[in-house]
């Protein structure tokens, strides 16, 4: 399932560098007989904008900031956490305002506090099917508009007799929060 995971992820890159290189020809055609080309600018920035974690247990604040180092974060980019994580450190990404979207796979079953807080054009994050745990301010300060809460959710952090978190939403653009059938409250 991890090569599929990632056999897709590229494919899906090399798709882009194929329609930035089919726009690139079509705009840079002189005649039919002398094409010039440069797609060698195109062809890395799709690729090295979507940044990838492979491993299992628990993904650290450590090995995300190991990983984010190898990469240029002054464009937006893509994260896919791949199958084998079962939680996420609080904090991990926190504060990473490129990453535009996050793939979080079903063996997650634990989101710490803050996790996303920060992401300040994070638009796109699906919870995992199966999380059971989620810390507060997971999506603070971020675009993301939309959340649908599993019906595997047993605990989430909450700080006041409510069940509401103060900080759960602070300056985020969350419009829906969907409750999944078999939610207890």
């Amino acid at each position: 399932h991890k090569k599929l995971v990632r056999k897709m992820v590229y494919m899906l890159a090399s798709v882009a560098t194929v329609v930035t290189l089919a726009q690139t020809i079509e705009t840079t055609e002189e005649d039919s007989n002398n094409v010039i080309v440069d797609d060698s600018q195109n062809a890395s920035a799709t690729t090295d904008n979507i940044i990838v974690f492979s491993g299992k247990g628990v993904l650290t604040i450590d090995e995300v900031k190991r990983e984010f180092e190898k990469h240029d974060l002054t464009e937006e980019f893509c994260v896919v956490i791949e199958e084998g994580y079962t939680e996420i450190e609080a904090e991990a990404f926190k504060n990473y305002a490129g990453m535009v979207s996050v793939e979080i796979p079903d063996s997650v079953i634990s989101i710490g506090h803050h996790v996303f807080n920060g992401c300040t054009n994070l638009e796109k994050l699906e919870l995992p099917s199966k999380v059971e745990t989620l810390g507060t301010s997971i999506i603070a300060n971020t675009k993301v508009k939309e959340i649908i809460i599993p019906s595997t959710l047993k605990t989430a952090h909450y700080t006041n007799a409510y069940g509401i978190s103060f900080g759960a939403f602070l300056d985020s653009a969350i419009e829906s929060v969907v409750f999944e059938d078999g939610i207890e409250t």
